[in-house]
């Protein structure tokens, strides 16, 4: 009976705990080329504001990484530094976001002489919208868009050579 009864409040939790976990699931579409991009108003870390409908007219792209300062997102901002006059040559603004407040992009910007804006999104809203919140930290995605239309999405973008496959996916 014992067993019974704890197999039974084992059954109840993970059923408990999976329903919902599954109905968030299914209620996040995933975004694709083609969509619109979801609209945004962020601070950035030179205290302006910034908003996707400011650029209608070009090419915008969003990348979002996890963490000012960690390993891999300081090579993935240094790569795109080194490539950032060939995205500006081909007309592309560049945005970095995550949840980390404006002094602390403002440190990291200032630490790696990066010459693109980091915008602070401590609610998580646009995150959220582009898909690439987690509950532990923000996922590195970068969204590529145009007139306001998602172009590509690189859901596992190469730090070392993140420039390179921005120009590839906008086909420039």
């Amino acid at each position: 009976m014992k067993f019974f009864v704890t197999y039974s409040v084992s059954f109840f939790l993970l059923l408990s705990f999976s329903v919902p976990i599954s109905a968030a699931r299914k209620k996040s579409k995933r975004l694709r080329p083609g969509d619109d991009a979801p609209e945004f108003t962020l601070q950035g870390d030179d205290g302006k504001t910034y908003s996707l409908s400011d650029f209608n007219d070009q090419k915008v792209v969003l990348f979002f990484y996890p963490l000012d300062d960690s390993h891999y997102c300081t090579k993935q901002v240094c790569s795109l530094s080194l490539g950032y006059e060939s995205l500006k040559k081909s007309g592309i603004q560049l945005f970095g976001i995550n949840h980390q407040s404006i002094k602390s992009h403002a440190a990291f910007k200032k630490k790696h002489q990066l010459p693109f804006t980091l915008l602070s999104d401590p609610s998580s809203t646009t995150i959220k919208a582009y898909r690439a919140y987690s509950p532990l930290f923000t996922k590195r995605i970068t969204v590529l868009i145009e007139n306001g239309k998602i172009v590509k999405i690189l859901r596992k973008p190469n730090v070392d050579k993140h420039a390179d496959e921005i120009i590839k996916g906008f086909d420039l």
